[in-house]
Formats: structure tokens, sequence, C-alpha cells
């Protein structure tokens, strides 16, 4: 089964094989942040990308995952009556 095989192979993995690994994945994955605000609870998502030139980094002992970009939100932005307008903005950045 492909499971038992991927799961030795994890364990015979050291930091840099899992580095190169979650590169080879990096197009298959996304991050979803969700960003909410007071509008009978609801939220909007921005989904995003790994970053294409680094996905996967050593941080100390750990891996760091980057991201594409990053979402700027002041917290006055949130809660006005502008947000549909960011929303927006946020919607149009990422087609």
């Amino acid at each position: 089964m492909i499971k038992d095989k991927i799961i030795d192979l994890y364990t015979e993995m050291d930091m840099h094989d899992k580095e190169f690994m979650i590169g080879l994945l990096a197009k298959d994955i996304f991050v979803p942040v969700e960003i909410d605000y007071q509008d009978g609870g609801k939220t909007v998502a921005h989904c995003m990308e790994l970053d294409r030139d680094m996905p996967v980094c050593f941080n100390g002992a750990s891996l760091q995952i980057n991201l594409e970009d990053s979402v700027k939100v002041r917290s006055s932005e949130l809660y006005d009556d502008n947000f549909r307008e960011l929303q927006s903005k946020l919607i149009e950045k990422n087609k």
C-alpha cells in the first residue's frame, strides 16, 4: 500500500529531504486566510499559494512555509462601511 511506503520514506527522511519534498508539493498547496469582520459574523477568505521562489526554508530546527504575499489589513478597515471595497480589492488582486 502506498501509504505504508510513504510512512517508511518519511521516517527515513532528514530535514533537508522534507524541505525538498515540500518544495515538490508547493504547486499543490494553498493556505486560506480568513479575515473576520463585524457584519453578522461573516468572514472573507484570501487564498494564498506558497512562494514560487522559496516555498519552504529552514527556521532554526523547523521548516518555515513561505506564502506568495501577505494580507495587510488595518483593524479600522475590518469594521467600517468600506469593507466590501477592501474585499473586492483582495479578490481583484488575486485574479
